[in-house]
């Protein structure tokens, strides 16, 4: 019996692999473990895995395999829609980062606005507060 062809096998994985996205979804919200914990427990492991990658010349090795051409392949062939995909994703989180950023500015502006402006040496003042007063800023959480 003969072998499929390569562009066939790919096409049947596509295929296949394709159409197992609703299980894969579904085993996730099965799952009685905590990924984010398994997670954390293995970045020892992980920690030295990577170093030691590096140390043998495996990262580097893969890299110029890739070099730059199949960087800007995957930029161009998956990087761009998964990026807008991101954005896209991303928005509530960023909206829900920017919220108190966004008030501590504000706050910091009306600050500096009752700072007199006349002078280089006070105009050079609000600058030094404003960016003391961002450096001051705390994520919160």
């Amino acid at each position: 019996m003969a072998l499929i062809t390569p562009q066939e096998f790919a096409a049947k994985w596509a295929q296949r692999s394709g159409a197992a996205a609703t299980d894969y979804v579904s085993g996730a919200q099965r799952t009685d473990k905590d990924p984010t914990a398994l997670a954390i427990a293995a970045i020892p492991r992980m920690r030295a895995r990577v170093i030691e990658a590096i140390d043998t010349g495996k990262v580097a090795a893969g890299l110029r395999r890739s070099g730059r051409q199949g960087w800007l392949d995957g930029v161009v062939g998956k990087g761009a829609a998964n990026y807008a995909t991101g954005v896209t994703n991303a928005q509530g989180k960023v909206e829900a980062a920017a919220a108190p950023l966004l008030a501590y500015i504000a706050a910091g502006q009306s600050r500096l606005t009752s700072m007199p402006a006349n002078t280089n040496a006070e105009r050079d003042a609000r600058l030094l507060f404003f960016v003391n007063y961002m450096r001051g800023y705390v994520k919160p959480g």
